[in-house]
């Protein structure tokens, strides 16, 4: 049931406008119904939304919620793994303790007293005053209790976190003080540790309530699922839970921030019937919960739950776009009678079927020095592939940077990618390569040096000499280039044995354009290797680089 924090991905996660917690929190509180939609939110939502926007802007909101809503939002929010967050715990009960009597009450006392005992064992040390004086010189500040039975020493308190303490102790002791009195005796014996572990129990059976997962069960989320094995006849759908007594709607779960314009999005504007939508709401809401259990985000870490549910928002777009061929009325079926699950599943095996295609190569050393390495992979292809061969495959957009997979045309340029990968090797088999390998040589560079030896005659790294010849034969580009793509495709010609074709071309033309990027600033009369890039040189001493 423990979270660790996500891997960052550098995704970009679009927009916040999409899903503005802010603007939903204050329609929420301004609602003529505040009180009962508030109580219709899932725990889960009503985190996410307190979260975004701050405890110290969300208190109209707490104020609201139910009892059983703020115990699940403090199981998710006031602990790291397994162990309690002080500070932040700290600033929820003070938060709690200030708010009008009847929400104070109703409350505070649905808290495991577990939850409140452990605060004041951990941050006190509590002197039962008919038995101990504290210290003459204490380690923090002393603070009496109103009935006159304990004194509690405030442990590595600041001034801000010494006056919460003070305050929610006396809000105990006006409210119920035999409760408080009684609480504070039991301290008097209990360990923080024993605690603890009480409080974790009770927290870890609510969470899989509410859905939660262990992490290992939870990564059955990316395991393979044949595409062509999911029909609409398999109805496997989700089925509504008849027990539940939320039904969150689809405009309220900020989690997957669904857009409209997303195939996701317009297969869901596709569903009319409230049913079916509040049906999905739940799904949705579940498999939310197992992305964040699988990607091991602490319910604390907005940033990574939003890096980790826009990529399952993206994964079952683009599920939902290959199965149903574009159609998002047909994507609507597919919603209705398939597992979100395994729609999430296909939307990340169409992303595995392209790393399979690159393993070979990759096992094989053709792209990188080492089998996971693509270093001699030019740029931008290089990072391309990268994203492809990741643990989970992702799409390097040329204006965005890498992101999920969203949609079949994502899909179709990787496929080019691959391609243009494999075409790289074969234009530059491995028997040609010098040994050693240079560092930071790429396929391009020896494709260059081998076309410039071509042009110019000789075998191995280029020299001062051997590379002014080739220039002087080639410059300007501008009137010989067409001599030199000529001349490049019959070397790529005798490399694979037949003629260019559409991907050969394209990677001949790609490290041309590489060419001409390291050529034109050159003067033939005047080279220095130290400042030449793009081929396999033979710099001063004879050391080829």
């Amino acid at each position: 049931m423990t979270h660790g924090v996500i891997r960052r991905t550098g995704f970009r996660t679009g927009p916040r406008e999409q899903a503005p917690a802010a603007r939903v929190v204050d329609a929420l509180v301004s609602a003529p119904d505040s009180r009962g939609q508030v109580r219709q939110l899932p725990s889960i939502v009503l985190h996410r939304l307190v979260a975004e926007i701050g405890l110290g802007d969300a208190v109209d909101l707490v104020a609201l919620a139910s009892p059983d809503q703020i115990r699940g939002v403090l199981d998710l929010q006031v602990w790291q793994g397994d162990r309690l967050d002080s500070d932040e715990l700290l600033d929820w009960l003070y938060t709690l303790a200030a708010l009008p009597e009847d929400a104070r009450r109703r409350n505070l006392n649905a808290l495991d007293v577990e939850l409140v005992g452990w605060l004041f064992a951990a941050r006190t040390r509590i002197y039962l005053l008919a038995e101990q004086e504290p210290p003459d010189e204490p380690e923090g500040p002393i603070y009496r209790t109103p009935d006159g039975w304990f004194a509690l020493e405030i442990l590595e308190a600041d001034e801000a976190s010494f006056e919460r303490l003070v305050q929610l102790l006396e809000t105990m002791y006006g409210d119920d003080a035999d409760a408080a009195r009684r609480l504070l005796q039991t301290l008097t014996w209990e360990l923080p540790s024993e605690l603890e572990e009480m409080a974790l129990r009770w927290r870890n059976g609510r969470l899989e309530d509410l859905g939660f997962v262990d992490p290992l069960t939870a990564l059955s989320l990316y395991t393979y699922l044949d595409p062509g094995s999911v029909t609409l006849d398999e109805r496997t759908f989700d089925r509504a839970d008849p027990s539940s007594t939320t039904a969150p709607s689809l405009e309220l779960v900020p989690l997957l921030q669904v857009e409209g314009s997303t195939f996701l999005g317009r297969a869901l504007a596709a569903l009319t019937d409230p049913a079916e939508r509040a049906r999905l709401g739940h799904a949705l809401l579940t498999l939310s919960n197992w992305a964040l259990a699988a990607d091991r985000v602490a319910p604390t870490d907005v940033e990574g739950a939003r890096t980790s549910l826009v990529a399952l928002h993206h994964r079952l777009s683009l599920a939902l776009e290959v199965l149903a061929h574009g159609e998002p009325a047909r994507g609507a079926e597919f919603l209705g009678r398939v597992a979100v699950l395994r729609l999430a599943r296909v939307g990340h095996s169409l992303t595995l079927a392209l790393r399979e295609r690159l393993r070979p190569l990759a096992r094989q050393g053709l792209l990188g020095r080492t089998p996971r390495a693509v270093d001699l992979l030019d740029e931008p292809l290089g990072s391309r592939i990268a994203g492809l061969l990741a643990l989970r495959p992702y799409f390097v957009d040329a204006r965005e940077g890498p992101r999920p997979f969203l949609t079949r045309a994502d899909l179709a340029e990787a496929a080019g990618w691959v391609e243009e990968a494999a075409m790289a090797t074969a234009l530059v088999p491995k028997g040609t390569w010098p040994s050693p390998l240079p560092d930071e040589l790429t396929l391009g560079d020896l494709f260059r040096t081998a076309l410039a030896r071509q042009v110019a005659g000789g075998e191995g790294p280029l020299a001062q000499p051997e590379l002014a010849r080739f220039l002087a034969q080639v410059l300007p580009l501008e009137t010989r280039g067409a001599e030199l793509r000529t001349a490049a495709l019959r070397l790529a010609e005798a490399r694979l044995g037949v003629a260019p074709g559409p991907v050969a071309t394209r990677v001949v033309e790609g490290w041309l354009d590489g060419l001409a990027a390291a050529v034109q600033a050159l003067r033939v009369d005047d080279l220095d290797l130290r400042f030449v890039s793009g081929f396999h040189l033979r710099r001063a001493g004879g050391a080829p680089n």
